[in-house]
């Protein structure tokens, strides 16, 4: 089966070398098996520097590929939010992008997909101190 890398250990390299310099985090995860959370431990990662950081800006592109399996009930997106919107885990945080892009003939996953901005960001949909923008595009083909 397919993994994708796993991002354990960036955090603790992100509080240690750019805590005070990182104000743009642009994070892209491929989705091509179904046995991982479809974030790869991204918010426990940003919970190392949660708190002591300039981060303004997050971007999140997450690639589908034809074969992936998604998981939509994964804790993971909730984890995010959560993570994100955590009162002074990220003060300077005023953009939160998911990108979601699917490379896939089956149409009707764009409904599913579409339920996660709602069910799953919450918090993110509702801040008036992060600006969240999702966008979700389906892309025949592999994408490879």
């Amino acid at each position: 089966m397919n993994r994708p890398v796993g991002l354990a250990g960036l955090g603790t390299s992100l509080a240690i070398n750019a805590y005070r310099t990182l104000k743009l985090l642009d994070i892209g995860i491929t989705v091509v098996g179904d046995d991982y959370h479809p974030l790869c431990g991204l918010s426990c990662e940003l919970r190392f520097i949660a708190g002591n950081n300039i981060l303004e800006e997050l971007i999140l592109d997450v690639d589908v590929k034809q074969d992936a399996l998604f998981q939509t009930e994964s804790e993971d997106w909730s984890a995010f939010d959560s993570v994100m919107t955590e009162s002074g885990a990220f003060p300077m945080l005023h953009r939160v992008l998911v990108e979601f892009w699917w490379y896939s003939g089956r149409r009707d996953l764009s409904e599913q997909v579409e339920s996660l901005t709602e069910n799953k960001f919450p918090r993110l949909v509702k801040s008036k101190a992060v600006e969240f923008n999702f966008s979700n595009e389906i892309h025949d083909g592999d994408g490879w």
